[in-house]
Parts: structure tokens; C-alpha cells; sequence
């Protein structure tokens, strides 16, 4: 768990990052209130998977009417924790990998394991403009 949050919380003063920078989950978080017996109790929660390249190209398309063909446009990397095992690509759709555009305008941010490391025989991760993530049930 790491203690730096990019985003600041829904409700309340407090929140979380699970996972920071791919690291070993093995974080728990816990809350304990008073209750009394018979009473009802609502208890929610928000989560969300944070992507700063898909925060970026949101950016970009708001300034230039279109999504950077690349990470070099972003004027941004992806750091060494994830390069070290992944592959990335920006493209238009997840298959096949053609520049950012269409009309209307689309991105995906593909994640694909590298051979010979930890990651291999991993599944390649998709991201796309809509917050779609794939393949369903892995993430």
C-alpha cells in the first residue's frame, strides 16, 4: 500500500493506493465501528484503476482534438516497474494496432508481457479511451 494518493477522496478526508508501482499485493485495509444490534447499516466504497498515459491522452485530446500517436507526444514515460516486463503500445483499437483517431477519436493502451521475464506467460492488458479494461475478468 502506498501512502501517496493522485486523486483525493469521493467522501471523507482519507484514501488508499493499492499496489503502487506493481508490487507484491499483500496489503490489507481495515475499519471498525460501533454498531447496535437490530439496526440497518449501509457501508459503501469507491475504487478505481488509476492510468496516468489514459489520464494524459484525455488531456491531449481536449487540446488538440485527437489522442497522441505515442508516449514521446504525451511528453510522458512509463515507469521502469512496468517497462521492465511489459511492452507498450498506443493504438486506435486493441486489435490491430493502428495509430490513435478514427471518428470519433479512439485510443487504447496496450499492455503486452515481454519474453523471458516473471510476466510471460501473463495475459496482454488493454485500456481504452471509454476506462474498458481487458480481458474482463483479469484485471
Amino acid at each position: 500500500m502506498s501512502s501517496s494518493v493522485s486523486r483525493p477522496p469521493s467522501a471523507g478526508t482519507k484514501s488508499a493506493r493499492f499496489n503502487a508501482g506493481q508490487r507484491t499485493p499483500n496489503a490489507v485495509l481495515t475499519q471498525s465501528f460501533q454498531t447496535a444490534a437490530g439496526q440497518p447499516y449501509t457501508l459503501g466504497f469507491d475504487y478505481g484503476i488509476y492510468s496516468p498515459v489514459a489520464q494524459r491522452e484525455q488531456q491531449y485530446l481536449l487540446d488538440a482534438r485527437a489522442y497522441a500517436p505515442n508516449l514521446a507526444t504525451l511528453s510522458t514515460s512509463v515507469s521502469t516497474d512496468v517497462t521492465s516486463y511489459y511492452t507498450i503500445q498506443i493504438c486506435q483499437t486493441t486489435t490491430p494496432c493502428a495509430a490513435p483517431g478514427g471518428t470519433p477519436p479512439t485510443f487504447a493502451v496496450i499492455a503486452t508481457p515481454i519474453a523471458g521475464t516473471a510476466q510471460a506467460g501473463d495475459y496482454t492488458l488493454t485500456l481504452d479511451h471509454t476506462g474498458a479494461k481487458g480481458p474482463a475478468g483479469v484485471w
